[in-house]
């Protein structure tokens, strides 16, 4: 199990999304006895896999944000 330090790091974001995600459910932490935030690994990498389901791969596939930022 992860501290929320180390999960934030693994993920590269804050402490701060991580304790946001928490309050919104969308990445909910195991407690401790003392109320501490800690994160399986595995759970971890399951939240950010890519999805496998092959329509959203045929959808995505030719996606890019490059247009996006060339207009700036």
């Amino acid at each position: 199990m992860l501290r929320i330090s180390e999960a934030a790091s693994y993920l590269g974001v804050s402490k701060a999304t991580l304790r946001r995600w928490d309050r919104l459910n969308i990445l909910k932490p195991v407690r401790t006895p003392g109320r501490h935030r800690r994160y399986s690994l595995t759970e971890l990498r399951h939240f950010f896999a890519p999805p496998k389901d092959e329509a959203h791969i045929a959808c995505c596939d030719n996606y890019s944000l490059k247009p996006l930022f060339n207009q700036f």
